[in-house]
């Protein structure tokens, strides 16, 4: 299956990933009241750590190693039950361990319910094995199985989710989300591979997993750390502010994500320095740019809208945070592109030691920034932070392979997208309604974005896949009209 395909398939499974809980938010929020919800997301928050701690860089060595064996399925077979043993004993443990603090550990105890549900999603996670489709690039199946499953979770939360006391059932549906995705994907793995649970050797994977493990724990402390710093310095209000703006400002992040993961096993089973993999790399920050750009000068246009529409009224505080955050797609989107050329080469310990730098600079500047302006000092500690990562990854990339960075379509995308500014203002005269504002600047300022870099500043990848999309959207009209 082409990249093309892989990525439109990752795309929709990355936005549904954040999409339908934001469909569920709203709802859930008014049922279980603060109470409810600070009980499960504060359970919950420890099984997601400890997830990523039982998984101990998995799903990215996964995929890589699985695209490098998929033409070779004695080698395959062995690294698919390896590693799915070596995942699902850790995940015993932690799951069990887990059940032991919360027995004894009040705060725990008190929801030792809650509990027993995040010590099975602990152990059930590691069945997904998303990590072994990813490698073989099944992404069509990937997107169609996860899909359903998550839109009838959805279904299940309106259904059964009803009064406060309700929180043990909420936490309940993600664990028979997780199950069944497990069941269905260890079942449909069988005509791909085979399970041996005899002559396995685990020791070999604990090198170059604990360098994926590491850059994985570094990462998700600088990214997660914002959050933690921001209450202890100041509140849980503010921490309420900023999750909101981090949520709006991370939707687009998505789509930017599904493009690493589909060009992961392409880039490694093509090889190290080929001209293929330079001219896929520099496709790929033509496109981060061309999509990057616009989406953040778009949140930071529309901030009071988008604020108004998915959180309220009484949210208006998260505003200056996500004029902020809106631009951290840009330097989020080049790091991702880098981590397309050092991951398939074997660079964790470059990423390791960037990501240490990450965490020291968002400590530093939370700590400096956060007394001073709150939600506010955390936006501009988290982007500043994102913008030292991307420098460093950009510059060990560029040493690597012969990667270029476009810089004229960057001054194009941006000079073209400040137009957004002046559409809002228009479009406010026609009507002060947040949801006509958003929806109206939306489709007239894409309008205009596209009709400049074809027309004016004649962006070639830009006019060549937007051509694609007409013919084929004709094609498809002509066909059914056809028929």
């Amino acid at each position: 299956m082409s990249i093309k395909k892989n990525f439109f398939y990752n795309a929709i499974l990355s936005v549904s990933q954040l999409v339908l809980p934001l469909v569920t938010f709203p709802y859930v929020t008014r049922v279980l009241l603060p109470k409810g919800l600070g009980d499960v997301n504060f359970v919950d928050s420890i099984v997601q750590y400890l997830m990523v701690v039982a998984a101990l860089g998995i799903p990215l060595y996964g995929t890589r190693e699985i695209a490098r064996a998929r033409n070779s399925p004695e080698r395959l077979h062995q690294i698919f039950s390896e590693l799915l043993i070596l995942h699902v004993l850790l995940s015993f443990g932690l799951a069990l361990l887990f059940l032991v603090v919360g027995f004894n550990i009040k705060p725990l105890r008190d929801e030792f319910t809650l509990c027993m549900i995040g010590s099975g999603l602990i152990l059930s996670n590691s069945f997904v094995i998303t990590w072994f489709y990813s490698g073989l690039e099944e992404f069509a199946y990937i997107t169609k199985v996860n899909l359903i499953i998550r839109i009838l979770s959805v279904i299940a939360v309106f259904i059964f989710i009803k009064v406060p006391e309700d929180k043990n059932l909420y936490y309940g549906v993600s664990l028979a989300t997780v199950v069944t995705t497990a069941g269905i994907n260890f079942y449909y793995a069988r005509n791909f591979v085979v399970l041996r649970l005899n002559k396995f050797s685990l020791k070999k994977y604990f090198k170059p997993l604990l360098m994926l493990f590491s850059l994985s724990i570094f990462t998700n402390a600088y990214v997660l750390l914002d959050s933690v710093i921001l209450g202890f310095l100041k509140n849980t209000i503010e921490v309420g502010y900023y999750t909101v703006s981090m949520r709006i400002s991370k939707l687009p992040i998505s789509l930017i994500s599904s493009l690493t993961i589909v060009l992961i096993p392409a880039l490694s089973s093509i090889g190290v320095n080929n001209q293929q993999t330079a001219s896929i790399i520099n496709k790929s920050f033509s496109f981060t740019y061309l999509f990057c750009i616009p989406i953040a000068l778009g949140l930071f246009t529309l901030s009071p809208e988008l604020v108004h529409v998915f959180a309220g009224t009484d949210f208006l505080a998260s505003i200056d945070s996500l004029r902020i955050l809106s631009f951290i797609i840009i330097p989020i989107g080049t790091a991702l592109v880098c981590y397309q050329v050092l991951l398939p080469l074997n660079k964790e310990r470059l990423m390791i030691s960037t990501a240490i730098v990450g965490l020291c600079t968002s400590l530093g500047l939370n700590f400096l920034l956060v007394p001073l302006f709150e939600s506010s000092g955390s936006a501009t500690a988290s982007l500043i932070t994102e913008i030292v990562v991307a420098a460093l990854l950009l510059y060990y990339s560029k040493k690597i392979t012969r990667i270029f960075l476009p810089y004229r379509t960057l001054a194009h995308a941006f000079l073209t997208s400040l137009s957004f500014i002046a559409v809002r203002w228009i479009v406010l005269h026609i009507s002060d309604r947040p949801i006509s504002v958003i929806i109206l600047t939306v489709i007239f300022s894409s309008v205009i974005y596209l009709l400049t870099m074809i027309f004016l500043f004649k962006n070639e990848f830009l006019k060549n896949n937007v051509y694609q999309v007409v013919r084929k959207a004709s094609t498809f009209v002509n066909s059914r009209h056809k028929s």
